[in-house]
C-alpha cells in the first residue's frame, strides 16, 4: 500500500487537492477540502513556494498518519486494508473547529531558514534555531496571535532563567535577550509578509533596557607586549596571538580575515569586500601585519572553530602577563551588578576589531576615517567607541583655553 496526491479539476484555474491510498489496483480516496491554483501544482504536490507553505504542511499529516497506520499493523503483525487505513487517517485527521488554523511554529521557522539559504550566511540563520528551542521549551504550540507585549515579559524573564540552547552560558544576559526578540520579530514579519499570519501584536513588542557595556579592548603598551611575547613551544597560543594581532592592525571582522590570501595582496595593499557590508576595502598592510602573513604562507592560521580560537586568544593573553582587570556590568532584565573581571577573560576574536578602531581614535585618525575604515555605516553603532575616548576629550578641552590668563 502506498500514499500520493491528486488534485481534480474543478475549474479552469483551480483544483481541489485529494490523497490516494492504492493497494492492488484498488483505491481509496479521502478529500481534504484544500483547493490550490493549477498552476502551483506540480509533480502531484503543491510547488516549493511561500504560499503553498500552509498546504504542504497540512499535506504532511496525512502522511504522517499514514506511516502510523502501517508501522502499528506491522506490529500487529496483521494487513493493511484500504478501508481500515482510510478510517484511521481520516480519525487521525480531524480536528476540533478551535485547533483548526493553527500553526505549526518551529515547521514554519525551518521554512523560513531554507527560503533563506543563500541570501543570509549560516551564522545568521543559527539564531533561528535557537530561538525555535526556546520557543519549543517554553511554550508547546505557540501561536502567532499569542506574541504580543505580555508573552514577551514572560518570554524575557524565562529566557533570563533559563539558557539550555547557549552554549557556554549559565543565564542569559539582556543583550543575549535582545538577540532573540529581535529574531522573532525578523520572523514575524516574513510570517506576516508571506500570509501566514493576520496577527500584528508582535509589531508590539519591544527589547529589554540595556545599560552600556564599557567596550573591552587592550591597550598600545599590552598589544605590543602581546605581539612580541614568545610562545616557543605552544604553538596553538602563538597562532592565536597572531590572528589576534592581525586583526587588530586592520580592523576586519572574523569572516574577513578568513578571506585573505596572497592573490587580494597586491604592492602592500589588501583588496576586500567584505561580507556583512559588502564594502570594497583597500588597506595599506603594515610591516607587523606582513610579516605575520609572511610566517604563514598568507594563510592565517584558522582552521579550527571560532569558539576554540576564542579560548586560545584568551589563554594566550593571560600567557602573555596581561593582567588588567575591567568592571563588566551583568545584566537580567531590570538587575544588574559589576563585576571585576580579567580582561583575558572577557576578550574575544571580535575584540580585536574594537582595539584597531580605540587605537586608530586614541592616536588621532578622524571618526570619518576609522567608520570608513571599520566599514560602520552609520553613527549610532560607531558611537560607543567615541565616549570610549571622552576622558582623552575632556584632559585635552582644558588646552584648548589655557592662554586665557596670560590676557
Amino acid at each position: 500500500m502506498y500514499i500520493y496526491y491528486d488534485l481534480k479539476k474543478v475549474s479552469e484555474k483551480e483544483g481541489t487537492i485529494r490523497v490516494i491510498l492504492s493497494q492492488h489496483a484498488k483505491k481509496a480516496v479521502i478529500y481534504t477540502g484544500k483547493k490550490i491554483l493549477i498552476n502551483d501544482w506540480i509533480k502531484g504536490n503543491p510547488k516549493a513556494i511561500g504560499k503553498n507553505a500552509n498546504i504542504n504542511l497540512y499535506l504532511r499529516k496525512y502522511k504522517t498518519a499514514f506511516d502510523l497506520y502501517m508501522t502499528n499493523t506491522q506490529l500487529a503483525n496483521d494487513l493493511p486494508s484500504l478501508n481500515n487505513c482510510k478510517d484511521f487517517i481520516t480519525t487521525a485527521i480531524k480536528t476540533p473547529t478551535s485547533e483548526r488554523g493553527k500553526k505549526d511554529i518551529p515547521a514554519l521557522i525551518e521554512q523560513f531558514k531554507k527560503e533563506k539559504e543563500g541570501i543570509l550566511k549560516e551564522g545568521a540563520l543559527k539564531p533561528f534555531t535557537t530561538l525555535s528551542n526556546h520557543l519549543t521549551d517554553f511554550e508547546t504550540n505557540i501561536q502567532f496571535a499569542g506574541f504580543n507585549k505580555d508573552w514577551a515579559t514572560k518570554f524575557a524573564k524565562y529566557l533570563s532563567e533559563k539558557s539550555t540552547h547557549i552554549k557556554g552560558a549559565k543565564s542569559l544576559q539582556n543583550p543575549t535577550i535582545n538577540k532573540m526578540i529581535v529574531t522573532l520579530k525578523v520572523f514575524c514579519k516574513w510570517a506576516f509578509e508571506k500570509k501566514h499570519t493576520s496577527a500584528t501584536e508582535w509589531m508590539q513588542i519591544k527589547r529589554v533596557k540595556e545599560l552600556d557595556q564599557r567596550i573591552i579592548t587592550l591597550t598600545m603598551s599590552e598589544l605590543i607586549t602581546y605581539f612580541n611575547f614568545d610562545f616557543k613551544e605552544k604553538i596553538n597560543l602563538e597562532r592565536a596571538k597572531d590572528v589576534f594581532c592581525f586583526a587588530s592592525f586592520l580592523g576586519l571582522r572574523y569572516n574577513d580575515i578568513k578571506q585573505v590570501n596572497k592573490r587580494n595582496i597586491k604592492k602592500g595593499y589588501l583588496h576586500i569586500n567584505t561580507q556583512k557590508t559588502n564594502t570594497e576595502l583597500r588597506i595599506k598592510l603594515i610591516p607587523e601585519a606582513l610579516e605575520i602573513l609572511e610566517k604563514y604562507n598568507y594563510i592565517l592560521p584558522l582552521d579550527i572553530s571560532n569558539q576554540k580560537l576564542n579560548k586560545n586568544i584568551k589563554a594566550s593573553i593571560k600567557a602573555s602577563g596581561i593582567d588588567r582587570k575591567e568592571i563588566v556590568i551583568i545584566q537580567h532584565l531590570s538587575k544588574h551588578n559589576d563585576k571585576e573581571m580579567f580582561v583575558h577573560e572577557l576578550i574575544s576574536i571580535h575584540d580585536a576589531r574594537k582595539t584597531f578602531i580605540s587605537l586608530s581614535l586614541e592616536r588621532g585618525l578622524s571618526i570619518t576615517e576609522v567608520m570608513q575604515m571599520s566599514t560602520h555605516q552609520d553613527y549610532r553603532s560607531f558611537a560607543r567607541y567615541v565616549k570610549t575616548e571622552q576622558a582623552k576629550v575632556d584632559e585635552k578641552l582644558q588646552t584648548v583655553f589655557s592662554q586665557l590668563k596670560a590676557v
